[in-house]
């Protein structure tokens, strides 16, 4: 999790390095067809992919149960023990936002500002 959770944020660091993006904000319209900013969008569906994989087809909800402290959910009260299945709602709630959010950069034309 450390080393794939890492790895976009090196390649926007690469991209603002070598000059090939303005800023950050860059990212946020892939409509632009920047080599960088394509890859960062296409190694998050990648993620998204095997993140999937990995909760519902390979017991990831399961291990994460199992190592307590891992994922803590507190409400408006006492803290609640997670199930495998809170934990693979809240895992689809979550990534649904993540997929509603790219296709909204896909979609609306997000105007960049240069940082000068």
């Amino acid at each position: 999790m450390l080393i794939y959770g890492n790895i976009p944020w090196v390649i926007m660091a690469l991209g603002d390095i070598t000059a090939q993006t303005n800023s950050v904000f860059d990212y946020f319209n892939p409509k632009s067809f920047n080599p960088f900013v394509l890859t960062f969008h296409f190694y998050i569906i990648i993620v998204w992919a095997l993140s999937v994989r990995w909760v519902y087809f390979k017991n990831g909800a399961d291990f994460l149960i199992r190592h307590p402290g891992f994922v803590h959910i507190r409400g408006f009260g006492n803290s609640v023990t997670p199930t495998p299945t809170l934990i693979k709602i809240f895992f689809a709630l979550a990534l649904l936002g993540g997929i509603a959010g790219m296709t909204m950069m896909w979609l609306v034309d997000f105007p960049t500002f240069p940082i000068k």
